[in-house]
């Protein structure tokens, strides 16, 4: 259900972009990431990516287990469709960098 995801991610982006949360806007990032590289039809590794580490920048130096476990759930399954690399990478290398590891 990868682009029902989408569609009721991007409705609620703005909204929660308005809050005082960065942890809610990591979390829906990180959702909307994971339903790009999990849709059979149009899997965006690169797009994803850059969503994911726009929530590690978001919620840096405060991270929470849920982002944590996000981020975690993210690599796992990008791996598991791509394997480990360049920009799966820079994931990790971001997540450990902002202690969201």
């Amino acid at each position: 259900m990868t682009e029902k995801v989408q569609y009721y991610v991007n409705l609620a982006l703005p909204e929660i972009s308005k809050s005082d949360s960065p942890w809610s806007r990591s979390l829906v990032m990180i959702d909307l990431a994971r339903s790009l590289i999990r849709s059979e039809k149009s899997a965006d590794l690169d797009r994803a990516v850059q969503l994911v580490l726009d929530a590690i920048s978001i919620s840096s130096g405060r991270p929470v287990i849920s982002v944590q476990q996000r981020i975690s759930e993210f690599v796992r399954d990008a791996i598991g469709r791509w394997g480990f690399t360049p920009e799966v990478r820079a994931v990790v290398d971001a997540a450990i960098v902002s202690g969201a590891s």
